[in-house]
């Protein structure tokens, strides 16, 4: 069964809280925050202070996602609030190697993300450093965009070249998974959603968390 990672991008923020609990009700395996700074992209979301107010409020594992310029220097600051995953994008990180294992360094899981223009290849010498691999299939920045799906053939060519390295890193789909497309998406092997409107868009959270992670 695929696992779900809930994004809070799309949760209202007045009642960020309470949109937590009802994604831990409803059967989120992971709790996916997206850090933006207004500067990698024109948008901000969350800091640390409110990943360690809603670590009172949940048992999830928490999965921050740097969507910023220089994430390494962000890493200690969530760390402190107890995040459990953190993944990096591939074009923000000068020395990702570093940056991937400074992560794992402090006990937790490293990812790198990928945007829907980049290739897969060059992650193969990561193998090694990675936890979990986010293929992007929307731009980063802002939920609500359409799907790209040249997602699913760079999942395909990820589960390749695990299998050629006889590796296993989980990989992601982020962005515009819906219920047109996330056939495509569980038949390339993908091991763990992130979706974050589509969620709400079909009135029943609980069935719909259900019927993506294929009960």
């Amino acid at each position: 069964m695929i696992k779900l990672s809930a994004s809070i991008l799309a949760c209202n923020n007045a009642f960020l809280g309470d949109e937590v609990k009802k994604l831990e009700k409803a059967g989120a395996d992971i709790l996916h925050i997206d850090v933006m700074d207004g500067h990698y992209v024109e948008n901000f979301t969350f800091g640390p202070d409110t990943v360690r107010d809603l670590k009172k409020l949940t048992d999830l594992p928490m999965e921050v996602h740097f969507e910023t310029y220089h994430p390494e220097r962000m890493i200690d600051m969530f760390h402190r609030v107890g995040v459990e995953r953190i993944g990096v994008q591939h074009d923000c990180c000068d020395m990702p190697i570093r940056t991937l294992e400074y992560i794992r360094s402090l006990g937790m899981k490293a990812g790198m993300g990928i945007r829907p223009s980049d290739g897969v290849e060059d992650l193969k010498y990561l193998f090694g450093h990675l936890d979990f691999i986010i293929v992007m299939s929307v731009e980063p920045g802002f939920g609500g965009q359409p799907f790209e799906t040249s997602c699913v053939e760079k999942v395909k060519t990820l589960k390749r070249l695990m299998k050629e390295a006889d590796v296993q890193i989980d990989v992601a789909v982020d962005g515009g998974i819906n219920k047109d497309n996330i056939g495509m998406v569980k038949d390339a092997g993908v091991d763990y959603l992130i979706v974050g409107n589509s969620l709400y868009a079909y009135g029943d959270l609980e069935q719909t968390v259900r019927e993506y992670r294929g009960e």
